[in-house]
């Protein structure tokens, strides 16, 4: 799938972001619980005249306003590797920054290459790794965080996106 022009917006639209994660990932999908906690985007992509959902992201709000925990995100397999987790990362860090919040944390599985690399490219620095066997077989998560700057110009551009909005702190889309 050729991705020409993608627009990421805000939404409140949990059966759309429960439908993407179902397309995203074969198991082990987002919980009723997850969903309300989270504020969420969903990526679009013009196909054919119509706006087509792709991707969705999320994060919550955590520490009296001051973190924000990167929640699930997940491409569908048809737009994978059009580097569209780097700018579903970059629009949640400007959310953050919009609201105040300093550091963002978030956990990727151990085989997810592919996250790692993205949320690595992006600044994100391991800080912790965690075997929790949950009475089965172990599942092993890496945890990162980031620093976030202080949106002053010279930090913005040092950030994933380089300081180009994909949208604005009130989920309003640019294309």
């Amino acid at each position: 799938m050729s991705l020409p022009q993608i627009r990421i917006r805000q939404t409140d639209d949990l059966e759309l972001v429960a439908d993407l994660d179902r397309q995203a990932f074969d198991d082990c999908w987002l919980t009723e619980e997850e969903l309300h906690a989270a504020t969420w985007w969903i990526a679009e992509v013009r196909q054919d005249g119509a706006w087509q959902p792709v991707a969705y992201t999320g994060l919550e709000v955590k520490g009296n306003g001051y973190w924000v925990f990167l929640a699930r995100s997940g491409v569908i397999p048809e737009a994978r590797g059009s580097r569209l987790q780097r700018r579903l990362i970059a629009v949640r860090e400007r959310w953050a920054r919009a609201h105040g919040c300093t550091l963002a944390y978030t956990y990727v599985h151990w085989c997810n290459t592919r996250s790692m690399r993205s949320l690595v490219h992006c600044g994100y620095v391991p800080y912790r790794w965690e075997v929790d066997t949950n009475g089965k077989v172990p599942t092993r998560f890496i945890y990162l965080s980031k620093t976030l700057s202080s949106g002053k110009k010279q930090d913005v551009e040092r950030s994933c996106e380089g300081g180009s909005p994909a949208a604005g702190p009130h989920g309003e889309a640019y294309t």
